[in-house]
């Protein structure tokens, strides 16, 4: 992978997925779990959040004391990126106000604020009880974030700034975040995934297992990954298979008391349903 990488530019998804393969293969030849080439297994669940996204306050709370009931999810993330901000905090407010300390709430703005919005904003959400507040700025303005960072007690979190082992050496260098999500697609792979771990680790800067919408193949994969760091401070948001109406694999990704249950079986611990891949396999 290390050649594939020196000659050829960007195409961090496919690399993923080249690299995941040769990673399957390698550890059932060993009649292993993938997680036992990186490291070993620290964690057998990770607490897995929910992301809110009605935009209405009321069916919003509803779902999240729904959840809480079923013990499916005790973090919920809102996206606020899109319309008006202070709406959108005031939103936010009144669904920490419903749910009080039986869950955790974040944010993510995708870049949308500009510096004197991500200021007035974040005051209104830490007063709120909000526990994070994802890539308020765009991804260009490190030294923005590190203002906020600074600034503010509720973590800072650089998703989309954090592509690379570089950019979370600059991330961290500046403290331009105190934490990152990560994401193997965006970092090209398990191995570069596991170096912006050790990166951010020796930084003392948190992590959160974040999600590309993975099936319950790619669910797998993050999670055996993510089961080999030692600490990630503010969890996960695997739910990829949530959302899907079926699945690629035979067995299924399974959450239970608001955490998702590490695979353990040989590779990463489950099987590819090949009729369900000729089912859904597209003619080219």
């Amino acid at each position: 992978m290390y050649e594939v990488s020196q000659q050829v530019r960007g195409n961090n998804f496919a690399k993923t997925v080249v690299e995941t393969a040769i990673i399957d293969l390698a550890a059932r030849s060993k009649d292993v779990a993938a997680f036992e080439l990186f490291g070993g297994q620290i964690h057998t669940s990770l607490p897995i959040a929910w992301t809110l996204a009605s935009g209405e306050t009321a069916k919003d709370i509803e779902e999240a004391k729904e959840f809480l009931h079923q013990k499916r999810h005790n973090i919920f993330k809102l996206k606020i990126g899109k319309g008006d901000p202070f709406k959108n905090v005031e939103h936010v407010r009144k669904i920490k106000q419903a749910v009080g300390d039986e869950a955790r709430i974040t944010v993510d703005v995708n870049q949308a604020w500009d510096e004197d919005t991500a200021n007035y904003c974040i005051a209104a959400l830490e007063d709120g009880g909000v526990s994070m507040v994802e890539q308020p700025l765009p991804t260009w303005n490190y030294e923005g974030m590190a203002r906020l960072t600074a600034r503010f007690k509720v973590p800072i979190m650089a998703d989309e700034a954090a592509n690379s082992i570089q950019d979370v050496f600059q991330i961290s260098k500046h403290r331009a975040g105190n934490c990152i999500a990560l994401k193997p697609c965006k970092a090209g792979g398990l191995t570069q995934t596991k170096k912006v771990a050790g990166i951010a680790e020796a930084a003392g800067i948190g992590l959160y297992g974040g999600t590309m919408i993975e099936s319950s193949l790619g669910t797998a994969i993050c999670a055996q990954l993510y089961a080999t760091i030692p600490e990630m401070k503010f969890g996960t948001e695997i739910f990829g298979p949530l959302l899907f109406q079926d699945d690629l694999t035979l067995e299924p990704i399974k959450f239970e008391n608001f955490e998702v249950i590490i695979p353990n079986g040989p590779g990463f611990g489950v099987e590819i349903d090949h009729e369900k891949v000729k089912h859904f396999a597209r003619s080219l």
